[in-house]
């Protein structure tokens, strides 16, 4: 089962999530507009709860995330994606 979901920053669109299940896990795959996504965390909505998926990356000319959560953590009913500004306290170096 794969599912596409739109990644949201102040209630506006600014990137896309394919989420594909894969056992017990759902491999999370995101990609957000380069202005919008620099400095920002990916984080997850589900029936379970919410969880912080981790800080955005470069991936070409955009902002990215690769990673993997248990479905159990998030649950398999409706899942929002948001973005929040990482509280690091350090600095960004491209």
């Amino acid at each position: 089962m794969i599912k596409r979901c739109d990644v949201y920053e102040n209630d506006l669109p600014v990137g896309s999530v394919i989420l594909g299940r894969r056992g017990l896990y759902w491999a999370v795959s995101c990609r957000c507009d380069g202005n919008k996504g620099r400095g920002k965390r990916l984080i997850a909505t589900g029936e379970r709860g919410r969880i912080d998926l981790g800080l955005l990356y470069p991936l070409d000319d955009s902002f990215g995330l690769e990673t993997s959560v248990a479905v159990k953590r998030l649950g398999e009913g409706k899942i929002c994606f948001f973005l929040e500004t990482a509280n690091s306290g350090g600095e960004w170096i491209a």
